[in-house]
């Protein structure tokens, strides 16, 4: 089963695929398409599924990094600011989604759909 999540109705991320989909401003529905690393496609595809609440670090190390404190705290700062960077590069309303709360952890402003096919 496909699992796709649209965030903000123009980025789609299909998580099987490590891909960020974004429809841009054409005459039909024009999809680009963006290879993108696990670890950033995993990142946001937990800040999407909890969209509007706080996930709180140590969540995101468990899920991501196994609990290994030691590589994720500073891995997941690092994937946080890749991620940011990524979504500027992209056209319309991804640009500031994602908030930091300190000493907390992140949360993903954002209006998301989750597709199953």
């Amino acid at each position: 089963m496909e699992k796709k999540i649209m965030i903000n109705d123009r980025l789609i991320l299909n998580v099987q695929a490590n891909e960020f989909w974004y429809k841009t401003r054409t005459k039909d529905k024009h999809y680009t398409i963006q290879k993108t690393e696990h670890l950033l496609a995993k990142l946001l595809e937990i800040l999407a599924e909890n969209a509007g609440s706080v996930i709180h670090r140590e969540a995101f190390i468990s899920k991501i990094w196994y609990g290994n404190d030691n590589v994720g705290n500073p891995a997941l700062t690092k994937a946080v600011s890749k991620l940011r960077k990524l979504l500027h590069e992209i056209p319309g309303p991804q640009k500031d989604i994602i908030e930091t709360n300190p000493k907390k952890g992140y949360r993903l402003n954002a209006e998301v759909q989750i597709v199953r096919s």
